[in-house]
């Protein structure tokens, strides 16, 4: 199993800029609205009042192999609890989100029109791929759109997870976000390693909408209009880990890095009120969610 974590996880950092690039230049060339890659993390958005493309693309890193052997071994446990055991192997073949982006529409058409941009790309059939529609459940989550898609990697079939969500309710699905690491978490120590702020990315260039609207780097870089796209369609993309989670800032060094008091881990107390103020945050959203559906 440990080969076959390792395996995959190479497998997807050498396909990454082929998805990219896949994902990015069929959005880009519908006729509906602007597509534009955030350089900041979903849970740290920028000013309310920032004039964003309306299908925005956030390309998650790789997979760390730590997590992807935690949910091969669940999938493993789950076969032989069903008394299917080895015929599952390899357990790793269950999973289909090594690869990760998120797609947040403006609208309900802009949803709509990525999904059809997607679906045209990947040849997602009954047998190829899959669609989760979420757009109805009645389940305690946040309506989205869970796509898994197959594409050529480099001489080897790729499986990559694309999540289309309406930005509001994206924005509010992130109020849950640590809750979900509370409830994956081994321990208070893990907890407060993955709440421990990151390293800022490097700036990303500057870049203007294909409709004259300026954008600051490094929030987000737009995809080409038509008229200078390659005849491939293909969408340059921000550099390396140029869209890596921006940190949420403050005060350092000095030297723009953030002093090891800052970087310490938040105390239990700490961690204790912040999951109060979630809890607070998701009866707000559930509230939210159920006046959306009845609209």
């Amino acid at each position: 199993e440990d080969v076959f974590v390792h395996l995959t996880q190479a497998l997807a950092e050498q396909a990454m800029k082929t998805f990219e690039k896949k994902l990015m230049g069929c959005l880009s060339l519908s006729e509906l609205g602007d597509v534009g890659r955030a350089a900041f993390a979903p849970d740290n958005p920028p000013l309310k009042d920032m004039d964003l493309p309306s299908k925005l693309v956030f390309i998650a890193p790789v997979k760390g192999s730590k997590r992807m052997a935690a949910k091969v071994t669940a999938y493993r446990e789950e076969a032989e609890k069903k008394g299917k055991g080895a015929d599952g192997f390899p357990y790793i073949s269950n999973l289909g989100d090594s690869l990760r982006s998120t797609v947040e529409a403006s609208d309900e058409h802009h949803m709509l029109d990525a999904w059809k941009s997607v679906s045209q790309e990947f040849t997602i059939t009954n047998d190829h791929g899959r669609l989760k529609n979420n757009l109805t459940t009645t389940k305690r989550k946040p309506p989205d759109m869970l796509i898994n898609v197959l594409f050529d990697g480099g001489g080897y079939t790729m499986v990559a997870e694309i999540q289309i969500h309406l930005r509001s309710i994206h924005r509010l699905k992130q109020e849950q976000h640590f809750l979900y690491e509370v409830s994956r978490a081994d321990g208070i120590h893990a907890l407060r390693h993955s709440l421990a702020p990151a390293p800022s990315p490097a700036p990303a260039p500057s870049s203007v909408s294909a409709h004259g609207v300026g954008l600051p780097p490094p929030l987000v870089q737009l995809a080409s209009d038509a008229s200078s796209r390659s005849s491939m369609g293909a969408v340059t993309a921000l550099d390396g880990d140029a869209a890596a989670d921006v940190s949420a800032g403050g005060s350092g060094n000095g030297n723009g890095q953030p002093n090891p008091s800052q970087q310490a881990a938040k105390s239990a107390r700490e961690l204790e009120l912040e999951l109060s103020e979630m809890r607070a945050r998701m009866e707000l959203m559930e509230a939210e969610l159920a006046e959306l559906r009845g609209n």
